[in-house]
């Protein structure tokens, strides 16, 4: 379900965070991810968490809305609502986010509150393995870290997100988060092969014919730019992007 959504705190409502997702599940199961890993990207919101638990968080659909339009509606309930827990005031943009020495003094304080603690729930789940299932929900091995799995795979792995799918054609989950939507990911897998062979023609800026390719992969070998970014144009997947490479890309009809 594509959506505006908010998190807020039931102890205090007034604290709350405005996103937005292709995959409401889906979403909200990597922020619950990221917070148990004690490595959100919001800072506020990871505090409210360390000291008041998962639990007193409450996720709820403000508005279904199509993909084309979801950053001008998330940007219309950000400049509404004003939200406390969000770092960027800018819908799908880092603009005014707060990094450097904020950010490593709030870390530093986290890891000395924590000194001489005993294991929580939170760093139990933090202490657990690195889950590998295909892309048909089926567990295929498990690793006692990330690094292990990245030793014996050889490959460069990212564990689970709205971004990162798949890798290597597999899902990688870190143990005691939520396990992914995976008719979701095959569903999403199945587009974007389909979309891959489409023949895609560059444009210039001015509308005038340039090549035409037998799909973005081909497009990007030839051009040098990347294929994500000619997907992204030629499929209008991002509303703010509108050239890869200084082109215009568009898909072509074929009866």
């Amino acid at each position: 379900m594509t959506c505006i959504y908010k998190i807020s705190s039931t102890v205090k409502p007034e604290r709350f965070y405005i996103g937005s997702a292709k995959n409401f599940n889906v979403r909200i199961g990597v922020h619950k991810c990221q917070l148990i890993k004690n490595n959100h990207h919001s800072v506020k919101l990871q505090r409210h968490v360390n000291k008041y638990g998962l639990d007193d968080l409450a996720f709820t659909v403000l508005e279904v809305c199509s993909f084309d339009g979801i950053l001008k509606r998330e940007q219309y309930y950000i400049d509404s609502l004003n939200p406390y827990f969000n770092s960027n005031p800018i819908a799908g943009s880092n603009q005014g986010r707060v990094f450097g020495k904020m950010r490593k003094e709030h870390a530093k304080k986290i890891s000395e509150s924590l000194k001489g603690r005993k294991n929580t729930a939170a760093s139990d789940k933090l202490s657990k393995g690195l889950l590998k299932y295909d892309i048909d929900g089926n567990l295929i091995k498990k690793y006692k870290s990330l690094s292990q799995a990245i030793t014996e795979e050889g490959v460069k792995i990212k564990t689970f997100s709205s971004i990162n799918k798949t890798i290597g054609g597999y899902v990688w989950v870190t143990e005691g988060c939520p396990i992914p939507d995976f008719n979701s990911i095959r569903n999403d897998l199945s587009n974007w092969r389909k979309e891959k062979m489409k023949p895609v023609l560059q444009v210039d800026k001015s509308g005038s014919f340039i090549m035409e390719y037998n799909g973005v992969r081909e497009a990007s070998r030839i051009t040098g730019i990347d294929h994500r970014s000619i997907q992204s144009v030629a499929s209008a997947s991002n509303p703010n992007r509108k050239t890869a490479g200084g082109y215009l890309w568009v898909y072509k009809k074929v009866a």
